[in-house]
């Protein structure tokens, strides 16, 4: 690991339309198990939604991963044919792509994989975490991190006991990476996790009971880290969004807003110039055959200010199709 510190830096940002990009896995059918991953790019201004072309190429049996999207820079997981995995950080504005060396290497058997991208606080560079249990009876997390201030994955270490049982979904926020753990039987109320790339540090705080519900996930709004409680009754849910504040001394908890709608306990989403972007995804059948079904996607703008839901765009496919993540996206010149 370098000791020169990540360099600061001012890089002018594009005045373009932000997009949203829907990270879609498409199965042809239950019964064939060939599949196809793909990225979709909407435009949150317009609604008009497109094919997102990848720098390399997926067979039918391949799959691809949007670990992150940070300052117009993609961090990309996929495999193209079998079950060998690559890493690719790129950005589409620059057509720069860096490919990064396995984490296997450090960590091989590894099991329950949860990645992170994250850039350093003002700084042009950024680190990839990868934390994993070494077996399926494992109760620790190990992390293993590349920067590329040094180019390569340093040596693995062990994870405090409260990074357990991490849900894969995530948010960066000025250097530190921030999860939300899942419940357990014994433990009713998740906690949120965090690690700082600049003092290889972690911390823990409590999400008290009457912020949780049924935790929606944590979101960036406006540069501040929100948590979205959810609660749900058949198909409606009221979802209330908090902020917290004083994070690394003592954490309290704001109320911002809150919102119903219809549909299932969890719709990915996404904050866009202080705008949620939700995608709500349902499958029905066909006719009269149960196993002919087609997939939409809702894709709906909510103004907090306005109380006021609008929709962008119905995406239908005539096949089961699952939607893996959503993430906002804004070119820019970083480099990679």
């Amino acid at each position: 690991m370098s000791d020169t510190p990540p360099r600061e830096v001012s890089i002018p940002t594009p005045d373009i339309p932000d997009d949203v990009f829907l990270d879609i896995v498409r199965s042809l059918n239950e019964t064939f198990p060939m599949k196809l991953d793909w990225i979709m790019k909407l435009d949150t201004k317009t609604g008009e939604s497109s094919d997102f072309y990848l720098p390399f190429l997926l067979s039918h049996e391949g799959w691809v991963q949007i670990i992150g999207v940070e300052n117009g820079v993609f961090c990309l997981r996929y495999c193209p044919v079998g079950r060998k995995a690559f890493l690719r950080v790129w950005n589409p504005a620059t057509r720069v792509i860096r490919k990064l060396s396995s984490p296997a290497m450090h960590a091989r058997g590894f099991c329950s994989c949860v990645y992170a991208f994250c850039y350093y606080a003002k700084s042009i560079h950024y680190g990839v975490a990868h934390f994993f249990k070494e077996h399926e009876t494992s109760l620790a997390y190990k992390l293993v991190l590349y920067t590329s201030l040094s180019g390569g994955w340093e040596t693995p270490i062990l994870c405090p006991t409260f990074v357990r049982n991490l849900d894969p979904t995530y948010v960066s926020l000025n250097g530190t990476i921030y999860m939300l753990t899942i419940p357990t039987e014994e433990e009713e109320l998740p906690t949120v996790v965090s690690f700082s790339l600049k003092t290889r540090s972690f911390q823990q705080f409590q999400v008290p009971a009457e912020v949780a519900g049924h935790c929606h996930g944590l979101y960036l709004l406006d540069g501040r880290l929100c948590l979205a409680g959810n609660e749900y009754f058949e198909d409606a849910y009221t979802t209330t969004m908090w902020e917290i504040s004083n994070i690394h001394e003592q954490p309290t908890w704001t109320q911002l807003f809150y919102y119903h709608g219809d549909g299932n306990a969890y719709i990915p989403a996404a904050f866009d110039n202080g705008d949620l972007i939700q995608v709500m995804e349902s499958h029905d059948p066909i006719g009269n055959e149960q196993n002919n079904r087609y997939s939409l996607f809702h894709v709906t703008r909510y103004l907090p200010q306005d109380e006021t839901t609008s929709t962008l765009q119905y995406i239908e496919y005539d096949n089961i199709v699952a939607l893996k993540s959503v993430n906002v996206y804004h070119e820019t010149i970083f480099p990679v």
